[in-house]
């Protein structure tokens, strides 16, 4: 994996056009209130998808036929997050202009203003209604700056564009008004398919008043592994990476995804920080190969995710992708 810091530039792009490319803009946010958890994603090339076994059976699939929006809205009942909102949409084509972050997918745009990232999501739902939501993220601090690690031949880029946001959303839900504020995260993926040499990566990100904790962990088919993790302000940050790292309790949810439920991450020679991916508060996405929950580092709660590339060519699952997903004209 090559890790990438700061803002994305014009050469952080993949080809819409070569198959197997694929690239997506990622953005979550937690309300100040801990009441509303936002997650959306603009898709290129929409890997989690049925395009990822088109592409290993060697059909060469074109990105721009699988560009995607996924968003959804989660409300905390009772200490449980209740979805409130949820769309999945493929089209076959977006609008990808030379400036790195202004696209629209369907009715849905990613606007970039210099300070702000806007989204304006209007997606329908997978059998009636439509999600509208607006949010605007603004990064704080400078730009996160760091020497590139990896090779640009790797198949899988991460750029951590702005760890610590300001979000600010307004949700139209039956006709009427939801406005929160919290704090947001927003990060860029892209690369090339498919993902043979990646067995599970566990990734989350946690916000404690101004100070921001983020880590990545992969396992790989040949016992390898990779790590990173980042903490600290918006303009001060400890970042570590291929540090020793231990997973334990090993749980598996209804569709049979199994791994680690805790993970001890050792950045520095202070003592290991803990990660616990609490269950307990029901899964933000849950799905054959991916689960998004609730991550708890070292009492922070945020948002994380636990992904198995490997099961997205299995031919039930691959065929059950259809059920959460809708291909739009």
């Amino acid at each position: 994996m090559r890790i990438l810091f700061g803002q994305d530039n014009d050469t952080l792009h993949m080809n819409p056009h070569q198959s197997g490319a694929y690239e997506w803009w990622y953005f979550d946010a937690l309300s100040d209130d801990g009441r509303w958890a936002l997650v959306a994603i603009f898709f290129l090339g929409s890997p989690m998808s049925p395009y990822y076994k088109a592409v290993v059976a060697g059909k060469n699939p074109s990105p721009l036929d699988w560009c995607g929006v996924f968003v959804t809205l989660h409300e905390s009942v009772s200490g449980q997050w209740v979805e409130r909102e949820y769309a999945y949409n493929l089209y076959r084509h977006g609008d990808f202009t030379d400036a790195p972050n202004d696209l629209t997918i369907g009715n849905s745009h990613l606007q970039y203003n210099g300070n702000s990232y806007r989204l304006i999501l209007r997606e329908k739902h997978l059998w009636v209604g439509e999600t509208r939501i607006e949010a605007e993220f603004t990064p704080k601090g400078a730009p996160l700056l760091h020497p590139p690690l990896g090779e640009a031949s790797d198949p899988h880029t991460w750029v951590c564009v702005a760890p610590v946001c300001a979000m600010e959303a307004r949700v139209t839900r039956a006709g009427q008004p939801i406005v929160f504020r919290g704090h947001g995260y927003h990060d860029h993926n892209f690369g090339q398919l498919p993902w043979h040499d990646v067995a599970i990566w566990y990734w989350g990100e946690a916000q404690y008043r101004n100070q921001r904790t983020v880590f990545y962990c992969t396992e790989y088919t040949n016992s390898q592994s990779e790590s990173l993790f980042l903490r600290g302000e918006a303009d001060s940050w400890e970042i570590a990476t291929d540090f020793p790292w231990e997973v334990a309790r090993p749980t598996a949810n209804r569709f049979g995804l199994s791994h680690q439920k805790s993970l001890r991450l050792s950045p520095s020679h202070q003592s290991p920080y803990a990660v616990l991916y609490d269950e307990a508060q029901g899964s933000l996405s849950n799905g054959p190969f991916y689960r998004r929950l609730a991550v708890v580092i070292e009492g922070d709660t945020g948002i994380g995710e636990v992904f198995c590339p490997q099961r997205l060519v299995h031919p039930l699952w691959s065929w059950l992708m259809w059920t959460r997903i809708r291909r739009r004209g």
